[in-house]
């Protein structure tokens, strides 16, 4: 796992306080999640999480570290969506849930007007 994956795995564990949340988070596998956040410990030299059995907290170079991780994970996806021009158009998965009547009287006429003006 590269670098910046694993500082995202990180940042992710941090926020969510677990790692089982974080990995529902990035869509991995809890053990790819652990295995990422241990190797970028083994890179650092430092233990950045505080580990038990019922929860996951920040150590003081974990607190440290994370707000610059924060910022450099920001940067990257960032860069990535200037230079991908993700700005000029809409892209991913968009998930709904409305009750029935709702939904045919009110979210149809916009998602059908969605769909009209950004075909797949």
């Amino acid at each position: 796992m590269d670098r910046f994956e694993a500082m995202r795995a990180f940042v992710a564990v941090a926020e969510a306080a677990s790692f089982a949340a974080a990995a529902r988070l990035l869509g991995q596998s809890p053990p790819a999640v652990t295995r990422a956040v241990a190797a970028l410990e083994d890179r650092i030299g430092a233990r950045l999480l505080h580990r038990t059995t019922r929860r996951v907290r920040l150590t003081d170079a974990g607190a440290r570290f994370l707000a610059d991780a924060k910022r450099i994970v920001a940067e990257l996806d960032e860069a990535e969506a200037s230079a991908a021009g993700a700005h000029s158009a809409p892209r991913g998965q968009l998930g709904l849930t409305a009750p029935v009547m709702f939904g045919r009287m009110y979210v149809a006429p916009i998602v059908l007007d969605f769909l009209a003006r950004h075909p797949a």
